[in-house]
């Protein structure tokens, strides 16, 4: 997906994870933008925000809105979200196994899942979009 992206030129120049970049160029680029925003008197909003652990919290219909925008078939987008939205949870501990459950179809969850491996591609076109 990553491949296709850079192809259509989806993904953003601020983005510097490409072979040749380096993290001196990112850093140029911030002081850069800073220096023209206090120039022309321009109000500048940077948000540092720690998106490490977000795979359980996107919501569904923005995580297919960003497939379909990245061109991932629309019945691969509905393969991986709707099994996640059906899953029913069972505690298991030492004495067995819960008879009761959280989630299924009446208790809809959000979240790619951990390990899932769509998830890391899916976080990263959703936070270039967000950038």
């Amino acid at each position: 997906m990553l491949n296709l992206a850079r192809a259509h030129n989806l993904v953003p120049e601020e983005i510097y994870s490409t072979k040749g970049k380096m993290s001196e160029d990112a850093i140029l680029h911030q002081v850069l933008m800073y220096d023209i925003a206090r120039q022309l008197w321009h109000s500048l909003l940077v948000a540092l925000v720690d998106t490490s652990k977000c795979y359980d919290r996107v919501a569904h219909a923005l995580a297919a809105l960003t497939l379909r925008a990245y061109k991932v078939r629309q019945s691969s987008v509905m393969g991986m979200l709707q099994p996640i939205q059906c899953m029913e949870y069972y505690l298991r501990t030492s004495f067995g196994e819960s008879t009761t459950y959280s989630g299924g179809k009446h208790d809809v969850k959000q979240g790619l899942c951990q390990g899932n491996g769509a998830a890391p591609p899916t976080w990263q076109q959703i936070s270039t979009i967000m950038i």
